[in-house]
C-alpha cells in the first residue's frame, strides 16, 4: 500500500462520507479504514460480500469500496448484488488482479493494489460532490 501523504487536493476531508470498505486481509482492511478515516469518512467494514451485503441493509452509503479476490463471492458477485437494489450506491474496485481490463463490469472506478490513497480519496470526493 502506498502511504497516505496529504497534498492540497487530498487535505480536504471527506465530511462524513459514508464508506462501505469490503476486504478480506485485516492488514489491508485496518490500513485502509485508518486512512479513509483520517481524511473524514465515516467508515463501515466488512470481511466478506456476504458481510457487506447485510450491512448494506441496515444502512444507507455514499459508495462501496470493494476488494476484487476474496473467499466464497468475489467483488464482481457482490456489484451484481448491489445493482439489483434501488439506488444502488457506487462501487469502487481494489484488486491485484493483475488484467484489469478483463474485468468488464460497471465499477465506478478500478484501482490496482497496492492502492495509492491518495488517488482513491481524491475520486471518493468526486463520487462524493456528484451525489451531494
Amino acid at each position: 500500500m502506498t502511504p497516505r501523504r496529504r497534498t492540497s487536493l487530498s487535505s480536504v476531508p471527506l465530511h462524513g462520507a459514508r464508506i462501505l470498505l469490503v476486504e478480506d486481509h485485516e492488514d489491508t482492511r485496518l490500513a485502509a479504514e485508518a486512512c479513509l478515516a483520517a481524511d473524514g469518512g465515516s467508515v463501515t467494514v466488512a470481511s466478506s460480500a456476504e458481510q457487506a451485503l447485510a450491512e448494506l441493509s441496515n444502512g444507507q452509503f455514499d459508495v462501496v469500496i470493494t476488494d476484487y479476490a476474496m473467499p466464497q463471492n468475489n467483488g464482481r458477485w457482490l456489484l451484481d448484488r448491489i445493482q439489483e437494489q434501488p439506488n444502488p450506491p457506487p462501487v469502487i474496485l481494489l484488486t491485484g488482479h493483475p488484467h484489469v481490463e478483463d474485468m468488464r463490469a460497471p465499477f465506478a472506478r478500478i484501482f490496482r493494489k497496492p492502492v495509492d490513497y491518495n488517488k482513491l480519496c481524491e475520486e471518493l470526493l468526486c463520487i462524493v460532490r456528484t451525489q451531494r
